[in-house]
């Protein structure tokens, strides 16, 4: 089993300047396929992340979604999901705000290492 390596750009809903990443998963053998440059993927991962360095992901599990993304045609075809799912135990340290343009709310969390 070996580790691949990709640096990723995470694009949130409100914000212009994307952040940096490097997101490393398992290959099972050296024959395995990597992922072409451009490939969308849903992936459940473990973020370990601080405010002066880029985010490191941890892949769980890993779906890359059919099609070649170098193809025009490449993103007409993805399913519409502009959100992020985030799962973490951790300590809620403000009210919840809403947002000028939906109803969801938006609040403070802090998280520590969760084994």
């Amino acid at each position: 089993m070996q580790y691949v390596f990709y640096k990723v750009d995470i694009q949130g809903m409100n914000t212009q300047t994307p952040v940096l990443g490097e997101l490393q998963f398992y290959c099972f053998s050296p024959t395995e396929s990597v992922l072409k440059d451009d490939t969308v993927v849903y992936m459940v991962v473990k973020v370990y992340a601080s405010p002066h360095s880029m985010v490191l992901l941890e892949s769980l599990y890993l779906i890359p979604l059919p099609g070649n993304p170098n193809d025009n045609s490449y993103e007409d075809n993805l399913p519409d999901i502009s959100h992020l799912f985030v799962f973490a135990l951790g300590l809620i340290t403000c009210t919840a705000e809403s947002t000028a343009s939906s109803t969801l709310k938006m609040f403070h969390m802090n998280v520590s290492d969760y084994i």
